[in-house]
């Protein structure tokens, strides 16, 4: 098995493209996005006719359709026309495109005077484009029936992170003349390991080294008559998918296929109304247990809460997870406030405190934040700070308690609440889990934990190292909170909201009490004095401050050694000890089977204090392994996120299991 090839976050170049009249012409590789003559009905006959759309898709609750080249995105767009005239009004549409200079944000726009009649799937794409940045970009559109998967980058290195089995394969990179590197051996080995046994594929040309490349990846491939004035063009179905997997077998998920698209939800905070919305936008239907009198009761029911990425002075698979999740927070957040829902989002931009601030630029790009010195601080926040920064500017926060109240008010009637019902055993049955509360039995095929600290409390989830993290906030009243123009970040958090700053958090670890005290008001104090300026009226004289908080707000977050989630299907424990015992003795990966799980049980918990940052993406993960839909994640990330990482860590040193 090979190893999975370690990414980068890099700044992209846009396409550079001239217009002759209404044909795009590409100026890195001198060759036209599309027909002169119909670049619509050669799109409907080269991809769509010739992979057997629509029929492909009738009756399935979803399909996956992989590209390479999405290019002016006209081949998404027609796919779409199709597939809302003729698909079921319950599936789901997954769209997966590679494309190494995407087109700006000006250039889609330019589109609408091309196809006007695509003008609504152009501004849905418009409106969630992700930013100029290489990887893989998880969006939502249409209230989620179509998901679109943009990888920005090279075509093989970027599908070589991907996980994913397609129905069909559009073959759509610039002629074999102009652009090689699209139409390589490496990449046709991918494309059949990404598509389903059975799958089709179609492409515009029919130069014989593409033929045989694709014959060689396992593709049965056919000459067929060409659209317009070629002759010939290339179909083919797979007929030997190759045996690679991205995932050691200890991290290695099953095809999950439930009988009925059912699911229960435990929790209803961020964490699991996000998920129950993603399963939702999936097909699913959806019930919420929770055991208080209404959503956001616990760490979600915060007055604000900041929304940015962790930062890392290096690029890593966890930095680069948390810069992915960002950007998927604040899609989801977009659309929501776009269609009136009230987030509370403010996106005031975010400055964070470091020491050695130029330390953190080298490696990461420039669009993702700036160095601000101590002095020049001031403009942007509104108040004097006490050492040089970096400067987020798309981060900011968001009201959590409004928030989730407003996702309960629209979903309320899509999604069954079951309020003042505590969980406190799983039990499997046949094929349905029994669900034990305090209110009695609840029966489903799917279970997905997403209740906090309160996660490992089942027999199937002690040995998970989640850790319950008492935090409590301080609401202050001071003139600074009518200054401050920014949140402002160092050991704890400052956010001006409601005329107050909330400001805090502590971590007080294993702590449950949700009393508000005395003490951790202090703490919060003196830590946000320590970001400050001299001259700034909160700085302390002695051991005294000046301003007092005048209310706050305890709560207990779940968070794991790592500082990452535990998201995927919850391992069987037993099956890891005793298959995997001998991990500490270096035996080769190919010599373990796969892993064994409890199947039809996930886990999505453990956000620390990200979860607002860090739940949407999460929720996304959960409902594409649950579905078998592509995976939004890179393979190295997913395995990361595992639910069985400790353990396996602990194997790996020959320990014994810490429960």
């Amino acid at each position: 098995m090979k190893k999975t090839p370690q990414s980068h976050l890099k700044t992209v170049t846009p396409a550079k493209i001239e217009w002759n009249e209404q044909t795009p012409v590409s100026s890195h590789y001198d060759d036209i996005y599309f027909s002169r003559d119909d670049g619509v009905a050669e799109t409907e006959y080269v991809f769509l006719k010739q992979n057997s759309l629509p029929d492909a898709w009738q009756n399935k609750e979803s399909f996956t359709v992989l590209e390479t080249g999405f290019g002016t995105g006209l081949n998404f767009f027609c796919t779409l026309d199709m597939w809302f005239k003729t698909a079921d009004e319950n599936a789901c549409l997954t769209y997966i495109s590679v494309e190494k200079y995407p087109l700006s944000k000006s250039e889609l726009q330019r589109q609408k005077q091309i196809w006007p009649q695509f003008s609504d799937f152009i501004e849905q794409l418009i409106q969630n484009y992700p930013p100029m940045l290489s990887g893989l970009h998880s969006c939502s559109l249409f209230s989620g029936r179509v998901r679109l998967l943009l990888l920005f980058g090279d075509a093989t290195e970027q599908l070589s992170t991907l996980i994913a089995q397609a129905d069909v394969c559009f073959l759509d990179g610039f002629a074999p003349s102009k652009n090689q590197s699209m139409w390589t051996i490496d990449l046709f080995m991918q494309l059949a390991r990404l598509v389903k046994p059975g799958g089709t594929v179609s492409t515009f040309t029919a130069v014989g080294d593409v033929r045989r490349g694709l014959q060689q990846a396992g593709f049965e491939m056919k000459k067929a008559d060409a659209f317009g004035k070629k002759r010939h063009m290339l179909v083919g179905i797979l007929r030997q998918p190759p045996s690679q997997k991205l995932l050691k077998p200890w991290f290695q998920y099953p095809v999950y296929n439930a009988d009925k698209k059912q699911a229960l939800v435990i929790g209803a905070g961020v964490a699991g109304l996000t998920t129950a919305i993603a399963l939702l936008e999936a097909g699913w239907k959806v019930t919420i247990l929770e055991q208080s009198s209404s959503v956001a009761s616990a760490a979600s029911g915060n007055r604000a809460g900041v929304v940015m990425p962790r930062l890392d002075k290096q690029q890593s698979t966890d930095a680069r997870f948390y810069w992915q999740a960002f950007f998927s927070a604040l899609r989801k957040i977009e659309q929501y406030e776009a269609t009136g829902l009230e987030t509370g989002w403010q996106q005031t931009g975010v400055l964070q405190l470091v020491d050695d601030a130029s330390s953190y630029l080298s490696d990461w790009p420039e669009s993702l934040f700036t160095e601000v010195k101590q002095a020049a601080a001031k403009t942007l926040t509104g108040v004097e700070v006490s050492s040089d920064a970096l400067w987020l500017k798309q981060a900011g926060f968001i009201r959590p308690a409004i928030f989730c109240e407003n996702l309960f008010n629209k979903y309320r009637h899509q999604i069954e609440f079951v309020f003042d019902t505590q969980v406190t055993a799983l039990q499997k049955a046949a094929t349905d889990w029994q669900v034990q509360t305090s209110e009695g039995v609840f029966t489903a095929q799917t279970v997905i934990i997403c209740n906090a600290e309160a996660a490992s409390q089942f027999e199937q989830t002690r040995s998970m190292s989640l850790q319950a993290v008492r935090g409590q906030v301080s609401y202050l009243k001071s003139d600074l909170a009518h200054r401050l123009k920014t949140v402002v970040c160092d050991k704890g958090y400052a956010i001006p909201v409601d005329q107050q700053l909330l400001i805090g958090a502590t971590f007080s670890r294993d702590e449950l009490g949700r009393e508000l005290r005395d003490e951790d008001h202090e703490y919060n104090l003196k830590q946000f004095n320590k970001s400050l300026g001299d001259s700034e009226p909160l700085s302390n004289k002695g051991d005294i401050a000046i301003d007092i908080p005048v209310a706050g707000r305890a709560s207990i977050r779940a968070m794991t050694p790592d500082r990452l989630p535990l998201v995927g299907a919850v391992p069987d424990i037993s099956f890891y000890q005793q298959q995997y015992s001998d991990l500490a003795k270096g035996k080769k990966a190919s010599g373990y089977q796969a892993a064994a799980y409890h199947s039809g049980l996930y886990i999505n918990a453990g956000h620390g204090s990200r979860g607002l940052t860090t739940s949407f993406l999460c929720a996304e993960i959960i409902a594409a392994l649950i579905s078998d839909q592509a995976i939004p994640v890179e393979a190295e990330i997913l395995a990361r996120l595992h639910p069985a990482r400790f353990e396996i860590k602990r194997l790996q040193k020959g320990e014994k299991s810490s429960k």
